[in-house]
């Protein structure tokens, strides 16, 4: 008796689950990231990883997340990393509940509706390029074992870091599952393409293979129907999930079987975006190609130039005393702090004197220009005439702090007027010189937004050739500018 009613127990904690054609809400999340080529991996729950899959998406048990994938790629190529921490949060919403107050007696005075704003929720997950990563993920017996074990068999600068809007819910709850399969309708336009015994009836409607709908039953679409009689249908209004109806039978309810990833036919936007190699081959070969040409220019000019460096070290000395070199803390490839050398080309005190001169500053941004400052020191007008300041900048170059060309060097107070501009401009090495600098035009309320548009158009067309058509441009503005 006592193992009947356990079983009991059991059959209705199951059935209260909702399943759709035989399918658990936690298979169906499987089934939704597939359908995208990524396999989904709970920690600790040992499962075969599919070579086949693009991407894998690690997760903790009960686990169902939502967001957009193509950001999270496009991302993920952007910064060129291998690994994404990613925070799957729920926007905040305003929320109320109504609860009703008495009076003495019991009577119901009124009805007080309370609000109250939620919190936004957040789910932790990986999504990573590496089977290995998954392997480790689905046999490690806590998170903290399994992300270091990650953590130290990717470089540092390949792990990437977003709090991402999205949806979450949780396969420990009934409620919580039927939210998510609701969700699902709406998300999923296509569930037959990686479930196998699911067929689209009409637009936008899916349901098992054979379902006959009978002519009193209305179905709007979108909206999934499980296993359930025609005549128990009614009426759905989607984005809606009719979930199988409970089996009172010994035999279980026909099951759909979900493809694996090979053969699955993906999209071809998602296929260009997770599995493009030849594009990210070429990207590795300019950034060698690149780093090689900055090595190579940097030692040569500071050899070249040695004695020349020695004559205008001691003409600042002369001129205006020490120190000879200014320096300046500056943010390189993806921020990391670094000293920016050049000749001092201004007055010792030309710092304290900046706050005074505010009223006249000709940029609409956060740099400081005046055409005829007077800071600047009689050898220091020649030196910046002909860019000489700037030859100490070979040896950040030389030692891979900076690129010969590149966005303009900046402190981490400019950056933080412009967050979307910033990591754009940090994904690369700053440069010497770079197309803002010999595209700009210098106009009355347009430098800030040039400063922009230029180092952003950068970043998206960087090539050799580009490079080499900014330093013919800046060697000419050096040379033979009026």
């Amino acid at each position: 008796l006592m193992i009947a009613g356990a079983e009991k127990d059991h059959k209705a904690l199951d059935a209260a689950h909702p399943r759709v054609w035989g399918l658990s809400a936690s298979e169906l999340h499987v089934a939704f990231w597939r359908a995208r080529g990524v396999q989904v991996v709970e920690r600790g729950r040992e499962k075969l990883v599919q070579k086949s899959a693009e991407l894998f998406l690690l997760t903790e048990p009960g686990q169902l997340v939502w967001f957009d994938i193509h950001q999270a790629t496009d991302r993920m190529s952007w910064q060129r990393c291998q690994l994404m921490r990613l925070r799957v949060n729920e926007e905040e919403d305003d929320v109320y509940h109504e609860q009703i107050i008495a009076d003495a007696s019991g009577d119901v005075d009124r009805v007080q509706r309370v609000y109250a704003a939620t919190r936004p929720e957040t789910y932790r997950v990986v999504l990573t390029q590496r089977s290995d990563h998954a392997v480790w993920w689905s046999q490690s017996p806590s998170r903290r074992d399994a992300w270091v074990r990650i953590r130290r068999s990717v470089q540092y600068y390949k792990i990437d870091h977003w709090r991402c809007p999205g949806r979450r819910f949780s396969a420990d709850s009934p409620t919580s599952e039927a939210g998510y399969l609701d969700y699902l309708v709406e998300a999923w336009t296509d569930p037959d393409r990686a479930i196998d015994g699911v067929e689209e009836i009409a637009s936008g409607i899916f349901g098992p293979r054979g379902l006959l709908m009978p002519s009193e039953a209305l179905v709007v679409g979108p909206a999934w129907l499980g296993h359930v009689s025609g005549s128990a249908l009614g009426v759905v209004i989607g984005p809606q999930c009719v979930p199988d109806a409970v089996s009172t039978y010994a035999e279980p309810l026909p099951r759909a079987l979900v493809r694996e990833i090979q053969d699955i036919e993906l999209p071809e936007a998602v296929d260009d975006e997770l599995s493009d190699t030849s594009s990210a081959d070429t990207a590795q070969s300019f950034a060698v190609a690149k780093r090689l040409f900055d090595i190579v220019l940097s030692a040569f000019v500071l050899l070249v130039t040695m004695p020349l460096m020695a004559v205008i070290g001691l003409t600042i000395v002369i001129d205006d005393g020490c120190p000879i070199l200014y320096r300046h803390r500056r943010q390189g490839l993806r921020g990391k702090g670094f000293w920016c050398w050049k000749f001092r080309t201004m007055n010792r005190d030309a710092d304290l004197c900046r706050d005074k001169l505010q009223g006249v500053n000709q940029c609409d941004g956060p740099q400081f220009y005046i055409k005829n400052d007077p800071r600047v020191t009689r050898v220091g007008r020649v030196l910046r005439r002909f860019h000489l300041d700037e030859v100490p900048q070979f040896w950040n170059v030389l030692i891979g702090e900076m690129s010969i060309v590149g966005p303009r060097p900046s402190p981490n107070d400019e950056n933080q007027l412009c967050p979307a501009w910033r990591e754009t401009r940090l994904s690369v090495r700053p440069g010497i010189t770079g197309l803002w600098q010999v595209e700009r035009t210098r106009a009355e309320g347009l430098d800030f937004q040039e400063w922009i548009r230029f180092d952003s158009e950068y970043v998206e067309r960087m090539s050799l050739w580009l490079d080499f058509r900014i330093l013919a441009k800046t060697a000419y503005r050096m040379l033979w500018r009026s």
